[in-house]
């Protein structure tokens, strides 16, 4: 479950998911984009296969790396040194430029 702790040095924590390689392979369309450790959103980076996630490129099933907002079909769970602030800030500031992204294409 996520949700925040305290380090044993009194320092926050927030337990999130980050991405990671490991088991990439498992599906012939996993995908790994983003920086090992990035935090990542559940939004699906494309809709190519929105109704059968183990076709083509596997994005439908995929997260999104809130630095990079590159694609990810693995996660783990992790603990951070992080206060929910920063994690709310990271997940506006892939939010804003996702916004940002939309409008510009259209």
């Amino acid at each position: 479950m996520l949700g925040f702790g305290r380090h044993p040095r009194g320092v926050p924590t927030f337990t999130v998911l980050v991405a990671t390689a490991r088991a990439q392979g498992n599906r012939d369309n996993d995908v790994h984009h983003t920086a090992e450790g990035e935090l990542v959103d559940f939004a699906p980076t494309c809709d190519l296969d929105l109704n059968h996630p183990d076709d083509r490129c596997g994005d439908s099933r995929a997260f999104q790396g809130l630095d990079s907002g590159k694609a990810t079909t693995t996660t783990v769970v992790a603990e951070r040194e992080l206060t929910f602030q920063q994690y709310r800030d990271a997940f506006y500031a892939q939010a804003l430029l996702r916004a940002r992204h939309r409008i510009q294409r259209s």
